[in-house]
């Protein structure tokens, strides 16, 4: 795992994702929504730890010109099964360790995009 992304724009300067909510007024509903979660399992993909014996959070790899392409098998539908090279490390980190949702994220640092896929497994 690599955190050298350095100030890579992933979200256009106009996305929520990069609103400075700090003195923002809290939400009217604050108190039910939280009280919620007492109600619903959360999966908790942030953080470090174990969940279900399990790695939590989601790792990332950046990644950079210098990065062969693999071919990844991707699945569309049931029937569909596409073939496509993306600069994504043999290696890099699997979410749960294949256990779960099993995502990989890759961010890009020559394209400047991420790649973040589901359900990986490595052979």
């Amino acid at each position: 795992m690599n955190a050298d992304a350095g100030n890579i724009e992933i979200f256009p300067a106009d996305n929520p994702w990069n609103e400075d909510i700090s003195s923002s007024p809290v939400d009217p509903y604050n108190s039910q929504i939280i009280s919620s979660f007492s109600t619903n399992i959360i999966k908790a993909d942030f953080g470090s730890g174990l969940w279900d014996n399990a790695p939590i959070g989601i790792p990332y790899v950046v990644v950079c010109g210098s990065q062969q392409k693999c071919q990844l098998r991707l699945l569309i539908t049931v029937m569909k099964v596409i073939l496509v090279r993306m600069r994504l490390p043999l290696n890099a980190p699997i979410e749960g360790n294949g256990n779960g949702d099993s995502h990989v994220i890759a961010v890009d640092k020559r394209e400047r995009h991420t790649l973040r896929t589901f359900l990986c497994t490595c052979k």
